[in-house]
C-alpha cells in the first residue's frame, strides 16, 4: 500500500480501523482513560473522527498541490458519518446512561437515572 492509497483510506471508508487502533494506544497509555466518563470518552471519538480525515485530506491534497473547499467538505462529511455510525451500535447501552428528559423521546423514561445521585457526584454535598 503506497502513502497516497493509505491518505485515501484514511480520509474516508478507513476513519473507524484507524481511530480503534489509536483508541487501544490511548486505553494502554492512560490508564486513566477507561475509568474516564462516557461523555469524555465519547467526545474524544469525536474529536479523532473529525481530525483523521481532516488530516488525511490535508495530507493527500498537500502531494497533489493544493487543497480545496471541496475537499475539507467529503473529509468533514465523512468524519460526521464515522462518528455517529460508531455511536450508533452503542444507543442502547447510552439510553441507560441518559437523562430521563432526553431518553424519554427515544425509549421512555429511564428508571436509572436518578438525577439528585448526578448532582451529588458532580458537586457534592448538595445545599438544603
Amino acid at each position: 500500500m503506497s502513502l497516497t492509497n493509505f491518505l485515501t483510506y484514511a480520509a474516508g471508508p478507513g476513519i473507524n480501523a484507524i481511530v480503534g487502533f489509536i483508541l487501544s494506544f490511548i486505553v494502554e497509555w492512560l490508564p486513566g482513560f477507561t475509568g474516564a466518563s462516557p461523555r469524555v470518552k465519547r467526545l474524544v471519538t469525536m474529536l479523532l473522527c473529525f481530525a483523521v480525515p481532516t488530516a488525511a485530506t490535508v495530507a493527500l491534497c498537500s502531494l497533489a498541490g493544493s487543497v480545496t473547499v471541496e475537499d475539507m467538505w467529503r473529509a468533514l462529511s465523512a468524519g460526521f458519518a464515522a462518528f455517529f455510525v460508531s455511536q450508533a451500535a452503542h444507543a442502547r447501552e447510552l439510553n441507560a446512561t441518559t437523562p430521563a428528559h432526553t431518553s424519554a423521546m427515544w425509549a421512555g423514561p429511564n428508571p436509572k437515572y436518578d438525577p439528585e445521585a448526578e448532582a451529588k457526584a458532580l458537586f457534592g454535598q448538595l445545599p438544603k
